[in-house]
């Protein structure tokens, strides 16, 4: 028909047809005559092998996003705007007080991480781009341009956040659909994770020597498995016996509550740590409220970070021992009770206070160590029988 104008919409049906996938969608068609119609059309986007086994995988759900997107940047939906524009939109959702107790919709340190990670990694990249200009593939290019400079964890805070913007702005119906969905990740390897043997441990308590508050500090993280924020918040008065109840982090300069709900939790105390607990508190002046760890003017929390700089890696470096980080204590914490308890993961999963069991064992839990290895194996894993005469 002559004078056809065409426009697309929709994020397309996937389906496997003659050994291949195909999407499927609709766009309308208006004639010469002015009416318009609805015409179903169907395209095929690549056969099924190896590579491309179901039309479930991502591989096959990633070639339907990137030829929607094409299809649909063809006329961009009422309301497209500059991305530089939208994104005071997304942060003011994002920081919005919502009911019933008005607290922001995300942590405030959240929304302050968002905010630092957008100008330093974002802001330049998206310039003066509309929203229904921005394509997958320029995603992919710009992570894959970053991998000399940051590490998979940072690309995947990038992607996160790109992904957070235009997902919001689907939901206020500025484009027909998000292309961060579609954008890959460079191939690189994570780096392995460590944590500390009982034996790294005793060494860098050692070490610290003289160093009180840093000593204890290291073994709320390896014993109780506290994270560098929890730590920080902690107060005299959420102590209880043998319980610490964590109520509260300090990240980024941010008071914030736990970072998810289980971890409002008690923890338990072991000996360990009550001894340079009370060490810390006579110190202190024994003190009945405030901050067990608070800045030189005593105005708020120290950082756990600062501590690390000032104290911990010093004392360390001139002991000839390698510094891993407070999260290598906190999978410390997890591996030991494991390892101590025979396997007892559900124990080690409410010290870490995580919902799923899964992340416990999937992400905190590291190898056993030999002897351990050695005695479960050769003692508890098989008892021997008498011999027979």
């Amino acid at each position: 028909m002559a004078g056809t104008k065409k426009s697309t919409t929709g994020m397309g049906y996937l389906y496997e047809a003659s050994n291949a996938f195909h999407v499927r969608y609709y766009k309308s068609v208006t004639d010469g005559d002015g009416l318009t119609a609805l015409k179903s059309v169907s395209v095929r986007l690549c056969a099924k092998d190896a590579k491309h086994p179901s039309k479930d995988c991502k591989e096959v759900r990633d070639l339907r996003l990137q030829f929607m997107a094409t299809v649909n940047a063809e006329k961009p939906v009422e309301g497209d705007m500059l991305i530089s524009d939208f994104w005071p939109r997304f942060i003011k959702h994002c920081e919005e007080e919502i009911m019933p107790d008005k607290k922001p919709r995300l942590r405030r340190c959240t929304t302050k991480g968002y905010r630092a990670l957008y100008k330093r990694r974002l802001e330049k990249h998206f310039g003066k781009l509309k929203l229904s200009e921005y394509k997958s593939s320029m995603g992919t290019r710009y992570l894959d341009s970053l991998t000399s400079k940051l590490g998979l964890n940072s690309l995947k805070h990038i992607k996160a956040l790109g992904n957070s913007i235009f997902e919001r702005a689907l939901i206020e119906e500025r484009i027909r659909i998000n292309p961060w969905r579609a954008v890959e990740l460079p191939k690189i390897k994570a780096p392995a994770t460590k944590h500390y043997t009982p034996e790294e441990a005793d060494r860098i308590l050692l070490a610290l020597d003289g160093h009180v508050n840093a000593q204890l500090a290291f073994q709320f993280a390896c014993y109780c498995g506290l994270i560098p924020g929890e730590i920080s918040g902690l107060k005299w008065e959420d102590g209880e016996g043998d319980v610490f109840h964590i109520q509260r982090g300090f990240v980024r300069g941010v008071l914030d509550d736990p970072k998810t709900a289980a971890r409002i939790a008690p923890v338990m105390v072991p000996s360990q740590v009550r001894m340079y607990l009370e060490a810390w508190w006579e110190k202190c002046g024994r003190p009945t409220e405030g901050w067990i760890f608070p800045n030189r003017m005593n105005t708020q929390p120290m950082y756990m970070n600062n501590l690390a700089v000032l104290v911990v890696r010093p004392a360390l470096k001139k002991a000839g021992i390698k510094w891993h980080g407070w999260y290598a204590c906190r999978r410390s914490c997890a591996t030991w009770i494991i390892e101590n308890t025979k396997g007892n993961a559900a124990l080690a999963q409410a010290q870490m206070r995580h919902k799923s069991m899964q992340t416990t064992l999937n992400i905190y839990k590291k190898g056993i160590t030999p002897a351990a290895h050695h005695d479960g194996i050769l003692i508890d894993a098989f008892p021997q029988k008498a011999l027979k005469s």
